[in-house]
């Protein structure tokens, strides 16, 4: 049950991809100062973000860099109470130049409008890197879930390895993209396949800026097994098109 939580809440953050972003005062000693940023579930589980200098919850971390960022499910007409959140606590790093353009470039393949904010010099990235992970799935589904699970539901594949999976799908398998963006999102045109996440991958369709996840039936943690997912979803996607 603590396995499938830890799933559920990465595949949270992984659909929902912006939160409130806690962190101390500066201004305001001994008071929370909440703001809304949009963030990235790197594969190590940290969370990156892209936040200028002059922003208020910047100067805060630099102060302090204890903070949290909280997501949650809003369904119309549905009880709150119900709906899956999750709160990563943590601490945040501001990424030195040259040593953050991996992680902008993962940041940015989500969040493409961050590439034109790269040219303002007082934008940076910053890694939250989760001390403990709270997630409450509904009635009765209240997890604290720890620094070793969290790490531990990453999948066993490296980022080379994640390029060489999305390669393949664009050099061989875009027909499969395609079929799957118009049977799951309702989506013609295509798409691009960003990332992958045991939870599922994300995909940009044709015509969108932000990403969305297409999620496996069950986490796959290794290559072979995302092959497999990838496999079933473009099975179920062509036949539900050519019913």
């Amino acid at each position: 049950m603590r396995n499938s939580a830890v799933h559920q809440a990465r595949q949270l953050l992984l659909t929902i991809q912006s939160g409130v972003l806690a962190t101390h005062s500066k201004a305001l000693p001994g008071y929370p100062f909440g703001s809304v940023t949009p963030f990235v579930l790197d594969r190590d589980g940290s969370l990156l973000l892209f936040i200028s200098d002059i922003a208020q919850h910047s100067r805060n971390l630099t102060m302090d860099p204890k903070c949290s960022i909280t997501v949650f499910e809003q369904t119309v007409e549905t009880d709150q109470n119900t709906q899956g959140r999750v709160t990563v606590l943590g601490d945040a790093q501001k990424l030195a130049e040259g040593e953050d353009e991996a992680a902008f470039a993962r940041y940015a393949s989500q969040f493409p409008e961050s590439l034109g904010y790269r040219q303002a010099h007082d934008f940076a990235v910053w890694r939250l890197l989760p001390k403990r992970i709270r997630f409450i799935g509904g009635f009765g589904k209240i997890f604290w879930l720890e620094l070793g699970e969290w790490q531990g539901a990453t999948g066993d594949w490296d980022q080379e390895a994640e390029a060489g999976m999305i390669g393949h799908m664009h050099r061989d398998h875009l027909d499969a993209i395609s079929a799957m963006g118009r049977h799951f999102f309702g989506k013609d045109g295509g798409g691009e396949l960003l990332a992958i996440h045991p939870e599922g991958c994300l995909l940009r369709l044709s015509g969108e800026e932000r990403a969305r996840l297409l999620a496996f039936a069950e986490p796959a943690m290794d290559a072979m097994a995302v092959r497999k997912a990838l496999v079933a979803l473009t099975q179920q996607s062509r036949s539900a098109i050519e019913a």
